[in-house]
């Protein structure tokens, strides 16, 4: 705050995330899906429609791949919740990308913001 003659330097926020679009190779069968919302900090998990993710994402989804939504509920996905995700999804051949805001074209009322991808 060197305006109030303290030195130091601007805090730097810790990244956080409202959800995650998972793309998996192969389907996941239902008690494996249930498992991405236990235990994850992940509480809504949905099947996304290819034709919604090509407008948020700006690509379309590879043929055969099934995508799946995960959101966050009352406060922000963390790295811990991605590792936990990932440790879920562990030995699946997978891909995901994370959005912020509740700005997504699947979303009825918004549009979209992709922030990162692994």
């Amino acid at each position: 705050m060197p305006h109030r003659g303290w030195p130091g330097e601007r805090p730097i926020p810790f990244k956080s995330y409202d959800g995650a679009v998972v793309l998996l190779k192969e389907p996941l069968d239902p008690i494996r899906r249930r498992e991405l919302s236990i235990g994850t900090g992940f509480a809504g998990l949905k099947a996304l429609e290819a034709a919604a993710f090509e407008p948020g994402f700006g690509f379309p989804p590879p043929p055969g791949i099934e995508l799946l939504e995960l959101r966050v509920i009352g406060s922000a996905a963390k790295g811990s919740n991605l590792r936990q995700l990932s440790n879920r999804l562990r030995g699946r051949p997978l891909s995901y990308s994370l959005w912020t805001g509740w700005n997504c074209p699947w979303l009825p009322e918004n549009g979209s913001q992709s922030v990162a991808t692994a």
